[in-house]
């Protein structure tokens, strides 16, 4: 099967239904000569909390959309999924998945884990577009890898989500401005590294904005991810300073500017 555009390698990338956000930002991050082709975890639970385990839960069938493409690496592209499963359930889970299909399966948790765990990180900061149940799952997460989270910086307010009890996912209504709002107040903060949750937050122009805000790495789902799997397709020599190399835009900001100036 012909790789033409993709002679480093092809992403396969599984993106909830309603995320618009994944794929714009990883066709800007990766590198020159690698690809992606996405699929979408599909659910037909009305309850946002079904619906993230329902991802999954079925993750054979929504692998399956990527037939017999020459895939390199497999990335899920949706946190929530793993809040609910925890660490050891996803663990297995992943391995599974990773020798039945003979590539790498990561999730964008397992991404942000391992990105902290690079970055030597033990205090951390959440920037959450998460209502306040899921908010308290995502906690439980990191907190169960040996992270301490400082400090929450909530981008939906309870009387947002008051005003809309049918609203599927805030994290689809917001925009870059109000990150970087909530970074601003985060200039003294005593944690390792800000992470920003959400991998349909749209990031990219956050984490250009952060260094003249913040003196320290601030890390998105989606980069983690993204810098996750190359690294899994081809491993850098030194991977700290490879992933702060990404966080400060080296490798994708041009590519930024010229889509989305």
């Amino acid at each position: 099967m012909s790789l033409e555009y993709s002679p480093r390698g092809l992403v396969g990338l599984l993106t909830p239904q309603a995320n618009t956000t994944v794929e714009a930002e990883v066709q800007m991050l990766l590198p020159t000569g690698m690809g992606l082709v996405n699929g979408r975890l599909v659910s037909h639970q009305p309850e946002l909390e079904d619906r993230l385990q329902d991802y999954f839960a079925n993750l054979d069938d929504h692998i399956a959309q990527f037939g017999d493409a020459p895939l390199s690496v497999i990335g899920l592209a949706v946190t929530g999924a793993s809040y609910f499963m925890g660490l050891e359930k996803e663990a297995a889970l992943l391995q599974k998945m990773s020798l039945s299909y003979g590539v790498p399966v990561i999730s964008a948790g397992l991404a942000v884990r391992q990105a902290l765990k690079v970055l030597n990180a033990k205090r951390i900061v959440l920037v959450s577009p998460y209502p306040h149940s899921l908010l308290l799952h995502s906690k439980a997460y990191w907190t169960s890898d040996g992270f301490e989270v400082l400090e929450v910086a909530q981008l939906v307010k309870p009387t947002d989500e008051a005003s809309n009890p049918h609203i599927n996912h805030p994290v689809y209504s917001l925009g870059s401005e109000a990150v970087i709002q909530s970074l601003k107040t985060l200039s003294g903060t005593e944690a390792d590294v800000v992470v920003l949750l959400g991998t349909g937050l749209p990031t990219l122009r956050c984490l250009l904005a952060a260094p003249q805000m913040l003196n320290k790495p601030v890390l998105s789902c989606n980069l983690a991810l993204t810098w996750c799997c190359v690294n899994a397709i081809n491993p850098a020599q030194d991977a700290k300073q490879s992933l702060l190399s990404w966080i400060e835009g080296a490798q994708w900001k041009q590519r930024f500017l010229e889509r989305c100036a």
